[in-house]
């Protein structure tokens, strides 16, 4: 479902996108943070280095 454009999901906690990301992000010594509005949705992604990935 749309709500001005963005994906609305209204459930707590995070859904296995978001967790991905920051598991990725992890992966590679970085954060990965979300915000949301009433109007729009933000993540902010930091990666640092090799995480010794493929």
């Amino acid at each position: 479902m749309l709500s001005a454009g963005f994906p609305d999901y209204d459930h707590p906690g995070l859904g296995l996108g978001m967790a991905s990301v920051r598991s990725i992000a992890a992966r590679f010594g970085g954060t990965a943070e979300f915000e949301k509005t009433e109007t729009e949705f933000r993540a902010s992604v930091l990666l640092f280095g090799n995480g010794g990935g493929e």
